[in-house]
């Protein structure tokens, strides 16, 4: 009877460490405010955004990338990330770090409700599609 409670407690003890493991999703703040919600693209549709509640997807010739997916392959494998926004009615900016010390920051300004433009690539105009 001592045995199975050793095992029951053991296994206890192990179900408790696995789920108080890092969670990498606690230091990925990516929220995109509703204003900016929804894909948008370049006059050529070539390159793109596009917003959900918790990610930004980069668009080039019809291949997408999820940042928060690219930030979770790094925390899976126990890499320092993190990201941070911050938004007001006409403005949001992004600040994702990735391992090894990369930092890429997008930051948008809302022209209109269907056109942004990429406050880093002068004369960047997205519109909403």
């Amino acid at each position: 009877m001592k045995n199975i409670l050793i095992l029951v407690i053991a296994s206890l003890l192990v179900l408790n460490c696995s789920t108080n493991d890092r969670d990498s999703s606690s230091s990925i703040q990516i929220n995109p405010p509703a204003w900016i919600q929804g894909t948008w693209m370049d006059e050529s549709q070539v390159t793109g955004f596009k917003f959900t509640s918790n990610d930004i997807v980069t668009i080039n010739f019809n291949a997408q990338q999820s940042q928060r997916e690219l930030l979770e392959l790094g925390a899976d494998v126990g890499e320092e990330v993190s990201a941070n926004d911050e938004s007001t009615s006409d403005y949001y900016s992004v600040e994702l770090n990735f391992p090894a010390g990369q930092t890429v920051i997008y930051s948008f300004n809302r022209l209109s409700d269907n056109q942004i433009n990429w406050a880093t690539v002068s004369g960047s105009v997205y519109t909403k599609q």
